[in-house]
């Protein structure tokens, strides 16, 4: 039996807004994954 994983993630900065120092602020992110799994062995 022979099995094939596939993942995919991203991360996209949406807003950010700067604090008084530098590195210091607050951003807003939106992540998304895709995952996949199949038997290669299988008939599809």
């Amino acid at each position: 039996m022979a099995w094939v994983a596939v993942g995919y993630g991203e991360t996209f900065g949406f807003v950010r807004h700067e604090g008084a120092r530098p590195g210091d602020g607050l951003q807003l992110d939106i992540d998304g994954a895709l995952f996949a799994q199949c038997n290669v062995d299988e008939d599809s």
